[in-house]
């Protein structure tokens, strides 16, 4: 399916209710291409090996909790294509770690691992992603993919700005996660105190249960689950049929009176990407990385904020006339003047979306 506006990013579960905002216009993330991963080393790299992400995990080094009504879907999914996500939920029901009434959530060891492993991102196989089918490079739950993977992208068209809008959605999807798994969970009878304390381990103070990947005592697994124990399965399925059948409204009101404010704030990233206004003077970005390609490019990456970008070497020098007191205007004229070059505003956008320039 062609993908061109946000709700298109996402899975088909939310398009009865999201808001408009969804609705807007978004072009695919060109260079954040799974099937020839653009973060894999290429045949003559430019860089050390640590540098690349690993061509066996790529960036499925992270383990997604799963919202209840999620993994109702993926059980409802009797398709072929969903055999395998299928396969792969009724295991981890099976062994019982990290089930509960919210989902199905990552191990303690490994949220401890994530937490403190980051650099470690896209390289250590001990990371990859239980849904992750290895052999065919592709993921058994995409259908029903959380926040995290539904709005992760190695690289972004808007740079530095497109990052900021999917992380405004990752976040947005977050709250929607929880509100609607709470609510889920209220009306099927999960016990409200249980519901208050959350579900997650506490990694301050884990046991041999968590480090060894062992699921709760029976005890615990009852106390948590309550009437729903030994009917996990079916607890999931109704928490599947209650969220597909939500219109909008309804979902607007479970969301609560602070969900406008943070629909303005996807919508204002949105405006940020699309209809860029840049700062007038602008200023080469005094904390840029600068490194050479083998073809002699310059590859340029703005301190903590992430992405490289490639200058042609007779590019690069013009940087340096863009000194945060000349106006715009009169840099691009004094660019064609020295070098017949036209600075067009794609280019100046790409600039700043990057923070190659940046404002004073």
């Amino acid at each position: 399916m062609t993908r061109e506006r946000v709700i298109d990013f996402l899975p088909a579960i939310y398009r009865p209710f999201l808001p408009d905002v969804f609705d807007r216009p978004m072009r695919e993330e060109r260079h954040a291409t799974c099937a020839a991963c653009s973060m894999c080393p290429p045949p003559e790299p430019d860089f050390p090996a640590d540098a690349y992400f690993n061509p066996s995990t790529k960036c499925c080094t992270f383990h997604p909790a799963l919202p209840n009504y999620s993994v109702g879907g993926l059980l409802a999914d009797t398709s072929t294509e969903g055999a395998e996500g299928r396969r792969r939920v009724l295991a981890t029901i099976a062994a019982g770690v990290g089930v509960t009434p919210a989902g199905l959530l990552p191990p303690a060891r490994v949220l401890l691992l994530q937490r403190h492993g980051k650099a470690a991102f896209g390289r250590a196989e001990r990371l990859v992603c239980p849904y992750l089918d290895r052999e065919h490079g592709a993921c058994t739950v995409w259908a029903q993919r959380e926040a995290e993977c539904a709005t992760w992208f190695c690289k972004h068209n808007q740079g530095v700005d497109g990052r900021a809008f999917w992380k405004q959605v990752r976040d947005y999807l977050v709250e929607v996660h929880v509100a609607l798994g709470t609510w889920v969970m209220r009306e099927l009878g999960i016990d409200p105190d249980r519901i208050a304390e959350g579900f997650g381990p506490h990694l301050d103070a884990l046991d041999a249960r968590d480090l060894d990947d062992r699921p709760p005592a029976a005890a615990d697994h009852a106390r948590m689950w309550g009437e729903w124990t030994g009917r996990e399965i079916a607890f999931y399925e109704a928490a599947y049929d209650m969220v597909r059948t939500l219109d909008r409204d309804r979902f607007t009101s479970l969301m609560g009176v602070a969900h406008a404010v943070t629909v303005d704030r996807i919508a204002k990233r949105h405006d940020a990407i699309t209809d860029p206004v840049l700062p007038d003077p602008l200023l080469r970005n005094p904390l840029l990385r600068v490194d050479r390609a083998a073809d002699g490019a310059y590859v340029l990456t703005a301190v903590d904020e992430g992405e490289a970008t490639r200058l042609r070497s007779e590019i690069y020098p013009l940087l340096d006339l863009f000194d945060g007191r000349r106006r715009t205007t009169d840099v691009r004229a004094r660019v064609i003047a020295e070098t017949g070059y036209r600075v067009s505003d794609s280019f100046l956008q790409a600039l700043y979306h990057h923070r190659i320039l940046i404002g004073t």
